[in-house]
């Protein structure tokens, strides 16, 4: 068995120049964004970040990363999830100005 862990801290403010060049699609799903505030799609975008790391990926693979936030918990999934992985954990926090973010993920 195996753990990884990847984490990662977002400025929010810096958010908004993705808002305002439509450069979200690039890195969140349409429903990860949708009537989402500033701080919720900065918390997304470090959370994506830290699974990136976390699950080895490549920067290209923003979109197989999948959150959703049932019961208020943000859910990792990953799309073709690899037959090795166990678990993936994860957990959100702001503060101010700043998003961060950790994943944690149970290989077997």
């Amino acid at each position: 068995m195996r753990i990884a862990v990847g984490s990662d801290v977002v400025f929010i403010p810096r958010v908004q120049s993705l808002v305002d060049s439509n450069g979200l699609q690039r890195v969140l799903r349409p429903s990860e964004i949708k009537r989402s505030a500033l701080d919720h799609i900065a918390g997304r975008i470090a959370l994506k970040e830290a699974a990136i790391k976390a699950l080895g990926l490549s920067v290209d693979d923003w979109l197989r990363i999948v959150i959703s936030q049932p019961h208020n918990k943000p859910v990792v999934e990953l799309l073709d999830m690899p037959e090795d992985i166990e678990s993936i954990d994860c957990s959100i926090s702001h503060d101010g100005d700043y998003a961060f973010a950790t994943v944690v993920v149970l290989y077997r």
